[in-house]
């Protein structure tokens, strides 16, 4: 529908969710009226309005398309960021694109992450990350234990 009110010819739509692996998983409807909050289901999760969601990698989505160019990346998946960030490694080293990603630790510990294993992924693929509102740079040795911000990571070879 926004595609058609903004008039764009080049934007392709694809029924599908991104993570570390490919499979068919519960996604949990935690607000019917803010889309933004679903997420996916993790083994502790009690909500019982879910439906199913087709997971591929971006790895194998960038294969399988035949995309030669990505510029930039943009990741808010309430928890499940790093598992999208590990099905991207292969798309990310490629292409070294700009990405932009929520972390928030309490979302990522629901998925058994934690904010400087996301943190640590990206230095470990030569990628520095900036506070989106303070331009600090992140490092793991700060404490990231209640943090909920946007951060724009960028490579640095």
């Amino acid at each position: 529908k926004n595609i058609l009110l903004n008039n764009y010819n080049n934007i392709e739509i694809h029924n599908i969710g991104l993570g570390n692996e490919a499979g068919e998983f519960k996604m949990i409807v935690e607000n019917e009226f803010n889309r933004g909050m679903n997420k996916i289901a993790n083994n502790y999760s009690s909500n019982n309005n879910t439906f199913t969601v087709t997971i591929s990698t971006l790895d194998s989505f960038v294969e399988k398309n035949n995309i030669n160019k990505i510029d930039i990346i943009k990741i808010d998946v309430e928890g499940y960021d790093l598992k999208v960030l590990q099905g991207a490694i292969k798309t990310i080293i490629q292409f070294k694109p700009i990405i932009f990603v929520e972390i928030d630790n309490h979302n990522l510990e629901k998925h058994n992450n934690n904010a400087i294993e996301l943190i640590s992924f990206l230095k470990s693929i030569n990628y520095n990350c900036l506070n989106l509102i303070t331009k600090e740079k992140i490092e793991i040795h700060q404490n990231l234990l209640d943090c909920h911000f946007d951060v724009v990571c960028m490579s640095y070879t």
